[in-house]
């Protein structure tokens, strides 16, 4: 399938002035609820900025009331964000039928990023399978040149039967097998066009496939549409999506995947999907990932041909378009939102729950994202452009944002929310910010589930330890 779009055209979208941002947005929208109904859709919210964003700009701006809020409650996010996440009205919430430890000890950590773990995991499935093909011609003594090849490297012995001296199928084979990978005694089958040609035979997809996350891993991946695999890849073909610098996790001792994500949060949307018929709104943006990036050059805002049709209206946005249109229209929305809520009334001066009659704290309502972010700021701190348009020209004289300049934004609190023992991004913190050192000091409880979950034996807390020692990392917690 051919892309709809061009990185050109998302540079433009991207260096759009924020008011817009905001006229598109809603034109999306508009194109979506038109086609499925407002009974057909709904907003996968996390209760974080971005889909708070969206959703102000759904319920707001575009008018639409009555699209349901979609929440799925994961023990292992903010507390906060469910309370926050309940100060809207017409919200549905959904639960996971499995817990983030078992999802762990099932399949493995979520560490460095989904697109990483998704690799590291189909790689090791497909090692897995390479063994025991290898084990089982061995054993029959069947005489297939691949295998034989890969046989002999692995053990290093030279030869090939049923009668040969080999390693029991306990799991040194593969960890033999990955030493080969990794070069060394035995030359490496990296250099093997035998594998590359194996790899390439059993392509499933350009999309997917195990092989291809294989391939991925250990740099056997190219730009090349009618050759996408092969041995000794120079710098110039290598593929863009090469996670070669992260193949050192293909030798970790415990288990490492993204399903936690796909287990917790898509299952749960995907029932309701299924029972409900409504599609989803999300608030993803093409800047958080190359992944996101391509989804949106092939689809566009809205996959109206997804096998689950699916609106991304916010996909040329950028965190500073997020955090600007908070600083501008917060204050605004929040009381707008207050006004029109079932749930609480003004009585004098103090927000009061219609039910209980009980006075409401402030801060829960007026703040307009989850309190977990702290306020929006200057980032003073920050240095050089920002990516997207940062031009408050057309808005700050209405505005009164004469302080802001092109300077960019932050939050003082967190800068992202989701499952806060979620690895993925954690080797990018700056020291001081990262996560499971904040965890540490605001939520301890929660932060104590790094000694206790397992995978293989191994904690949470381990794995990261190994990560840094065998990746040169430095994961702070």
């Amino acid at each position: 399938m051919g892309n709809k779009h061009t990185l050109s055209d998302l540079y433009q979208m991207q260096a759009m002035p924020l008011s817009a941002k905001i006229r598109m947005t809603k034109y999306r929208i508009d194109q979506f609820v038109d086609k499925y109904g407002e009974d057909g859709v709904y907003l996968s919210f996390s209760a974080g900025k971005d889909s708070t964003v969206l959703g102000y700009i759904i319920r707001e701006v575009c008018g639409y009331k009555n699209i349901p809020f979609v929440f799925v409650d994961v023990p292992t996010q903010y507390p906060e964000l469910k309370q926050f996440a309940m100060t809207f009205d017409n919200l549905v919430i959904l639960k996971p039928k499995i817990s983030f430890s078992e999802v762990c000890k099932r399949y493995g950590f979520p560490l460095i990023s989904k697109e990483v773990s998704e690799s590291v995991y189909g790689a090791k499935k497909y090692l897995t399978e390479i063994i025991d093909q290898i084990e089982f011609d061995r054993q029959t003594d069947r005489q297939q040149p691949h295998y034989k090849y890969f046989y002999e490297k692995i053990t290093g012995t030279g030869k090939y039967s049923k009668f040969s001296d080999a390693p029991s199928n306990n799991g040194l084979i593969l960890e033999e097998h990955l030493k080969a990978i990794r070069g060394g005694t035995i030359k490496s089958i990296v250099e093997s066009e035998e594998l590359a040609n194996l790899l390439n035979s059993r392509m499933k997809s350009k999309a997917g496939g195990s092989n291809r996350r294989l391939a991925i891993m250990i740099g056997m991946l190219t730009t090349d549409k009618e050759n996408p695999i092969k041995a000794n890849v120079t710098s110039k073909e290598k593929s863009s999506f090469s996670q070669e610098k992260y193949k050192f996790m293909l030798k970790s001792p415990f288990d490492i995947s993204n399903k936690c994500c796909t287990v917790m949060k898509k299952k749960p949307l995907h029932e309701y999907h299924r029972k409900t018929g409504r599609n989803p709104i999300t608030a993803t943006m093409a800047s958080e990932s190359k992944l996101r990036t391509q989804k949106w050059l092939q689809n566009g805002c809205n996959g109206f041909d997804l096998k689950i049709p699916t609106s991304n209206p916010m996909s040329f946005w950028t965190e500073q378009d997020v955090l600007l249109y908070i600083k501008l229209y917060g204050k605004d929305i929040v009381k707008r939102k207050i006004n029109n809520s079932r749930d609480v009334m003004f009585y004098g001066n103090r927000i009061v729950d219609r039910k209980t009659g009980k006075t409401i704290e402030e801060q829960e309502f007026y703040n307009p994202i989850c309190s977990v972010y702290g306020d929006v700021a200057i980032d003073y701190d920050a240095e050089g452009s920002v990516d997207g348009q940062m031009d408050l020209s057309d808005l700050s004289a209405d505005y009164g944002l004469f302080d802001t300049g092109n300077r960019p934004l932050k939050t003082t609190g967190c800068s992202r929310t989701g499952c806060v023992l979620c690895g993925f991004g954690c080797h990018l913190e700056k020291p001081g910010e990262g996560r499971f050192e904040r965890l540490k000091e605001t939520h301890p409880g929660m932060y104590k589930l790094l000694d206790v979950i397992k995978n293989n034996g191994f904690t949470y807390r381990e794995a990261i330890d190994w990560i840094n020692e065998h990746g040169n990392m430095n994961i702070r917690y």
